[in-house]
């Protein structure tokens, strides 16, 4: 999932799903995974992340 923040302020993502769906480990544009683990997405930043559910 990519999102992006367009109101110039810091923000921490949350992810509501009513099918399972959760945020999953943080990725770059080229979808690779990076070092750190955050929710948080800076000022005007594109954020990626991978969906994980619960599902089989």
């Amino acid at each position: 999932m990519r999102c992006y923040e367009t109101s110039g302020q810091t923000y921490h993502l949350a992810l509501t799903s009513d099918r399972g769906w959760r945020l999953g480990r943080r990725l770059n544009g080229l979808e690779q995974l990076l070092s750190h683990i955050s929710t948080e997405v800076q000022p005007w930043q594109i954020a990626s992340f991978e969906l994980q559910t619960n599902e089989c």
